[in-house]
């Protein structure tokens, strides 16, 4: 019983890890469509969060702070890219589909080894 627990706990903790080295791979690959402009005024922006952030209820919360996200991130603008930087976000695109489908055989593995624990 404890060996299958550890096993559970094994395949928890690799799969913890491995999300959060896709997550950062691919926020590496997204970087370059950060628009943000870089002498924004932080303090500007802080305070058109807070004021967007004020007038939200906690039912629409996400929606709410994920708007305010983007209209304080700016505009995509793909046809400014550089051909490297097509290049560098496909290939982003597709280590984090290589990534989503390791993790999937992760998952199903996880489920089997609950199944065993429940028999």
């Amino acid at each position: 019983m404890m060996a299958q627990y550890s096993a559970i706990y094994e395949v928890q903790e690799t799969i913890n890890q491995m999300t959060q080295a896709a997550y950062v791979e691919l926020q590496r690959a997204t970087a370059v469509l950060n628009t943000e402009q870089s002498d924004e005024d932080r303090d500007a922006e802080d305070r058109a969060q807070r004021i967007a952030m004020s007038g939200m209820d906690m039912a629409r919360s996400t929606e709410s702070v994920e708007a305010t996200n983007s209209r304080l991130s700016g505009k995509h603008d793909l046809s400014k890219l550089t051909p490297a930087q097509i290049d560098r976000l496909e290939l982003g695109f597709q280590q984090a589909i290589t990534d989503d489908r390791r993790l999937h055989r992760l998952y199903v593995y996880l489920e089997w080894l609950y199944g065993r624990l429940a028999k």
